[in-house]
């Protein structure tokens, strides 16, 4: 390769990594508090490492088609690093099982989402610990008032939430606050959680 080829190499890689740790950090919401951090860490970061290595090393490969190697500089890289994550998401790149055979269908899409299932597996089960936690900390720590208060404040200071989506989320609190069916730590904790996290 040309030593241009190398700058779109890192620029593949790059850009898979970008859209994979957005995908990830789209998903998943921590507390600032977060217990087994390394573990997280290594999970997230390892997947969103793993893409890009497999994007600078689909880059080589990629360049021989006439079409992007026409391309100019910098868009090359690019392009080569959305398209790894398009392939590996083709299911043309998977051979169905037969009908007859217990195994598991095999090939690249397979691989890809059994792999990504998993990391997001391991994530999910880390940031259910340290959310159920935060939670359980602000249910104590705070009474239903207080966090009804801090509800309706994020509510206000949201600034990407639309008027109708501000109007609608205050509606939820009051309901949450005036249903009787649930019990102080059911109320409290559904507030706690869309305080800490947004989530309702």
């Amino acid at each position: 390769m040309e030593r241009g080829d190398w700058v779109d190499l890192i620029i593949a890689a790059a850009v898979a990594a970008l859209l994979t740790y957005l995908e990830i950090s789209r998903k998943f919401r921590f507390p600032e508090a977060i217990p087994h951090r390394a573990r997280l860490f290594t999970w997230w970061y390892g997947f969103v490492a793993g893409n890009a290595g497999l994007a600078a090393l689909l880059y080589p490969l990629a360049i021989q088609a006439e079409w992007i190697h026409k391309m100019p500089p910098v868009l090359r890289g690019a392009a080569v690093g959305v398209g790894y994550l398009s392939i590996v998401r083709q299911k043309f790149m998977t051979a169905p099982k037969e009908k007859s055979d217990d195994g598991a269908p095999v090939g690249i899409e397979y691989v890809y989402e059994a792999v990504k299932r998993e990391v997001h597996e391991q994530i999910n089960r880390l940031a259910i610990a340290a959310r159920s936690a935060a939670v359980r900390q602000k249910i104590v720590s705070a009474t239903l008032t207080d966090l009804l208060f801090e509800g309706r404040l994020r509510v206000q200071q949201d600034q990407l939430a639309t008027a109708a989506q501000k109007a609608e989320t205050l509606a939820w609190l009051a309901t949450v606050a005036g249903d009787a069916t649930l019990a102080e730590n059911d109320k409290k904790s559904a507030v706690a959680t869309y305080v800490l996290f947004g989530d309702r």
